[in-house]
C-alpha cells in the first residue's frame, strides 16, 4: 500500500512489517532464509508463528503435514486475517486471535 503522506496513516489499522533474516547452513555453501514479524499496537507474530497455525489447520482439515509442497500468505491486518493457500487449497485464521 503507498502511502503519500504521514497524515494518511491510521495508527489503529497499520501493521508495521519487520524482515529479519535467519542463516542456514548448506553442504555447498551458505542460504538465507527470510522471516518475518507482523507489528500491530502491542501485539506482533513472526511468519514461524503463521506457519505453525496454518500447518496445524491444514492437518485438522485431514491432511499431513507430509503433503505441503507449497505455502503462501496474504496477510490483512485491517481485517485481522491471514489467508493462507497450501497446495493450492485457500482457508484464513485470525491474525492476532
Amino acid at each position: 500500500m503507498a502511502i503519500s503522506r504521514a497524515s494518511d496513516v491510521d495508527p489503529k489499522k497499520e501493521a508495521t512489517v519487520h524482515r529479519h533474516k535467519t542463516e542456514t547452513g548448506e553442504a555447498d555453501g551458505k542460504k538465507w532464509v527470510p522471516t518475518y514479524e507482523i507489528q500491530q499496537g502491542s501485539r506482533s507474530i513472526t511468519s514461524a508463528e503463521m506457519e505453525e497455525r496454518a500447518v496445524e489447520i491444514w492437518e485438522t482439515m485431514g491432511h499431513s503435514k507430509g503433503e505441503i509442497q507449497s505455502m503462501a500468505f496474504y496477510i490483512k491486518p485491517a481485517e485481522n486475517r491471514v489467508y493462507s493457500v497450501i497446495n493450492g487449497i485457500s482457508y484464513n485464521f485470525f491474525l492476532f486471535p
